[in-house]
């Protein structure tokens, strides 16, 4: 992951504010967050597909302590948002570093399944157009995908879901533990959906 060069403004305001946050001062910390925020969106640079969005990340899990679930919905979908537009243009870095997460669990807790489930299904997407069928990052994004799938009751969609993650690992990995941990949750999902003679 990308970080801003030491001793840089941006990097001092997101440093301040993650210490700020850290000690509780929930005011002080949301506005170096912003300040971070506003030097980013002004400055650019080479890191600001990645780091702007980390910013607001963070800024809306703050939202989210001061349970202002709205605000944090909008910064969390604005992150989102700027992630999938750079990795949509074809930026491997970030399409690698698109992580869903804060908005994800936005809407778990809100019981908002339907969209946490196409959430997740648009970052896999993206990152097979632009990272192919076969890069080792879909593969966590799958299984993602498909381990909420099966939280769900939906066994049948997560299945082949799995079995996709297995041929990635297997091109990818060879016999490594993740490559043994997709067997499993494969296994197990045949077992549910009765297809154990897979």
């Amino acid at each position: 992951e990308m970080t801003p060069a030491a001793g840089s403004p941006r990097s001092q305001d997101l440093e301040m504010a993650r210490q700020l946050h850290a000690e509780g001062s929930l005011e002080d910390a949301r506005a170096r967050y912003l300040e971070a925020v506003a030097r980013l969106e002004r400055d650019g640079g080479p890191d600001e597909p990645v780091l702007l969005p980390m910013a607001l990340d963070e800024l809306g899990n703050l939202y989210r302590e001061e349970h202002d679930d709205p605000q944090a919905e909008q910064v969390f979908t604005r992150a989102e948002a700027l992630r999938e537009k750079a990795a949509s243009g074809g930026d491997k870095d970030v399409a690698a570093a698109i992580s869903p997460y804060a908005l994800l669990n936005l809407y778990r807790d809100q019981g908002r399944y339907d969209e946490a489930e196409q959430l997740l299904r648009r970052v896999a997407e993206i990152q097979e157009t632009v990272l192919g069928r076969d890069h080792a990052k879909l593969a966590v994004s799958l299984t993602d995908l498909a381990r909420f799938l099966e939280e769900e009751g939906k066994a049948a969609d997560a299945t082949p879901i799995f079995g996709r993650v297995v041929e990635i690992y297997e091109k990818n990995l060879g016999a490594d533990e993740r490559m043994a941990m997709a067997l499993d949750e494969y296994a197990a999902a045949l077992e549910k959906t009765g297809e154990k003679d897979q």
